[in-house]
């Protein structure tokens, strides 16, 4: 069976300007038995974005519109590395703001990983 562990997947990065950039990466490892697949992943803004490592390969830029093919097969016992970047100049706002990324697996336990990020961006 497929067996998805995640540490935390939910992240506050405080304060912030429309001028900066923050990341953070999130883990999510395979305790299975067999290959977690993650595919159809997305953003709910294009001002987030996201790039997936497994096993020192990066994944393209995923955004809020991006259809693409791309399937990440993460072996039992080893772990993929979410990173999500908020770059709120892309579409500036201000206040509070809480972003998605989803991440479909093939785990019938967790179908839909999903990772959020706030800020509270000043004027």
């Amino acid at each position: 069976p497929v067996a998805t562990a995640i540490g935390e997947s939910n992240f506050d990065f405080g304060k912030m300007t429309n001028k900066d950039i923050r990341s953070k990466t999130f883990e999510v490892k395979n305790i299975g038995k067999s290959d977690l697949e993650l595919t159809n992943v997305s953003t709910s803004c294009d001002c987030t974005y996201v790039f997936i490592t497994i096993g020192g390969q990066k994944s393209p830029k995923f955004t809020m519109h991006g259809t693409n093919a791309w399937k990440g097969i993460v072996k039992p016992n080893e772990s993929a590395q979410i990173e999500v970047i908020y770059e709120p100049a892309i579409m500036p706002v201000h206040g509070k703001v809480e972003r998605v990324v989803m991440v479909t697996t093939n785990d019938p336990e967790h179908a839909m990983l999903e990772f959020k990020v706030q800020a509270e961006v000043l004027e």
